[in-house]
């Protein structure tokens, strides 16, 4: 658990290699994901391109800054891999 310079509580900063995250404060404003963030917040989480999801189905994700101070859920990480549009790009490159 964080706490800001005012005592409210706050989520950690997220840090990502391979994963594009875009977070929104509750207010359903649009913020750096840089920052701590305050309770509600949400993080919208995907692979970057050429990448997977190595921990979920899904391709994209979402977690959520609870009362007390940690993400609701771990980061979904990526991994490289071919996709749909990879394999096909490559496949009309070699044709």
């Amino acid at each position: 658990m964080y706490k800001n310079s005012v005592d409210k509580v706050t989520c950690p900063v997220l840090n990502a290699s391979s994963e594009i995250i875009k977070c929104v404060l509750p207010e359903k404003q649009y913020t750096s994901c840089n920052k701590p963030l305050p309770v509600g917040s949400i993080a919208y989480i995907g692979c970057k391109p050429f990448y997977i999801p190595t921990n979920s189905t899904n391709s994209y994700d979402r977690i959520r800054c609870m009362a007390n101070g940690k993400w609701d859920k771990d980061i979904p990480k990526c991994k490289p891999g071919e996709t749909r549009w990879k394999k096909r790009c490559i496949y009309r490159t070699v044709t």
